[in-house]
């Protein structure tokens, strides 16, 4: 699952979305920043750590 999440420019995200090369074209857009890094590397949505929320 994939959501938009809004923000405004003064917060910083301490950290980006890792997502598998090949989804790039998904997040092509010039009105959006998209905040991911692509990798070869499948990443492990379930069981991997999480950065804190704010």
């Amino acid at each position: 699952m994939i959501a938009i999440v809004h923000h405004v420019s003064w917060f910083h995200r301490p950290q980006t979305l890792c997502f598998q090369k090949g989804a790039e074209y998904v997040f092509d857009s010039n009105l959006l920043e998209a905040n991911a890094q692509f990798t070869d590397v499948i990443p492990d949505y379930i069981f991997k750590l999480h950065f804190p929320h704010s």
